[in-house]
């Protein structure tokens, strides 16, 4: 039979609670109501890794849904698909987070990576409490960086134990269950650290969502530019306004600059997401635009407002509506 166990976990206070073991259907987890929750899941082909935590940090959980290989593989996934339905019931959820199929020549670990994401895309349509959330997925390069300490030495990119080590070190309420867990892959682990190195690549530290997403190439960013003043930004109205009728049909989406990655990164980690987006182009960044639109990049009292959209997903009209609003505008192409 498949079975979960795993830790419970209070990193304020250094506590933690075993979670023993268990059939799944015999499995109970009662997340409190009045916190917000973010997910994060490792797939192997034996195990798969959800990490849980709320978003004041005060609870991090770790569970290990173990695969029994003498039942059939639609059997564990039966199983997971209830547990993560019986957890998030009727609860808040904002973030799940789970690594990106890599690339493949790595064939076995690729394909289990794209069955989980097939899985989790479908259960994601159906599970109420997922409606509306943050889904997003991520390299194991990129969280990876963001997690393992290089001071510790070389070579421990592929080392899963390094990346419960230094889980551990970062909350030492981890230890008990890092030092009795039971099985060889440390998948909860590694879906806690896919969580934190999404937290920490998408995320500023007051917050707020910044501009992030796995870039795809092929595509063609479509941009356009709008200086403004500043206290117009005040209003919540602003860009609704700036968009006329036309704000119901582009309904851009706020995110922060991500001050990570340079100017093109940005836009094009933007039109990726399939997520119309508008930002704040830093002070840093106008110099480029001083000649092409005679801005002053030392008037501190404007600020230069960025749209990026993907332009295969513009029909004509729409593409004709938005170089009538910004006189400002250019496509943006290829790898950065």
């Amino acid at each position: 039979m498949n079975v979960v166990g795993g830790t419970i976990c209070m990193p304020k206070i250094r506590k933690s609670t075993a979670l023993p073991a268990r059939p799944v259907e015999q499995f109970e987890l009662n997340l409190t109501d009045d916190d917000v929750w973010l997910i994060g899941i490792d797939q192997s082909t034996s195990n798969t890794g959800i990490a849980l935590m709320s978003t004041n940090a005060k609870f991090i959980i770790l569970l290990d849904l173990h695969r029994d290989k003498k039942l059939e593989k639609r059997v564990f996934y039966r199983d997971f698909y209830f547990l993560l339905k019986r957890i998030v019931s009727g609860k808040k959820i904002k973030i799940l987070v789970y690594e990106k199929p890599v690339p493949s020549k790595y064939k076995t670990a690729g394909n289990v990576l794209r069955e989980l994401k097939g899985h989790l895309e479908e259960w994601i349509e159906i599970i109420p409490e997922f409606e509306g959330i943050c889904v997003d997925s991520l390299y194991p390069q990129t969280w990876k960086s963001l997690i393992i300490n290089s001071t510790k030495g070389k070579d421990r990119f592929h080392d899963k134990i390094a990346v419960a080590e230094d889980l551990v070190d970062m909350f030492p309420a981890l230890e008990c269950y890092f030092l009795t867990y039971p099985y060889s892959d440390y998948d909860s682990f590694e879906a806690l650290g896919i969580l934190l190195g999404y937290l920490s690549a998408a995320f500023d530290s007051n917050g707020n969502q910044m501009i992030f997403s796995t870039m795809e190439k092929t595509h063609i960013s479509f941009v356009c530019y709008k200086e403004v003043c500043k206290r117009d930004l005040e209003d919540p109205l602003f860009i609704q306004n700036l968009f006329g009728i036309a704000y119901g049909i582009f309904k851009p989406v706020f995110r922060s600059y991500n001050m990570h990655y340079n100017f093109y990164k940005n836009v094009r980690m933007a039109s990726s997401s399939r997520v119309n987006t508008y930002t704040v182009i830093p002070r840093t960044e106008l110099a480029r635009f001083q000649w092409e639109y005679g801005i002053d990049p030392e008037d501190t009292e404007k600020v230069m407002l960025m749209f990026i959209f993907r332009r295969g997903d513009l029909s004509k009209s729409e593409g004709n509506t938005l170089r009538a609003i910004f006189e400002w505008h250019e496509d943006v192409y290829g790898e950065v």
